[in-house]
């Protein structure tokens, strides 16, 4: 089973590799080699000053 205590996602807003439980939303690509997923976390999802495409 995968355990998600040791996970890292890349905020593409703050620019910041944070813990997989703060991401609120995750995008289906990878970065750095399919290590880190990229996503927003749940702080620049809620400041929403930016446009998603």
């Amino acid at each position: 089973m995968d355990d998600d205590t040791n996970r890292m996602f890349f905020c593409v807003k703050c620019a910041k590799l944070l813990p997989v439980d703060r991401a609120q939303m995750l995008f289906r690509t990878g970065f750095y080699r399919i290590e880190f997923p990229l996503g927003l976390c749940d702080g620049c999802l809620k400041e929403r000053t930016f446009r998603l495409p």
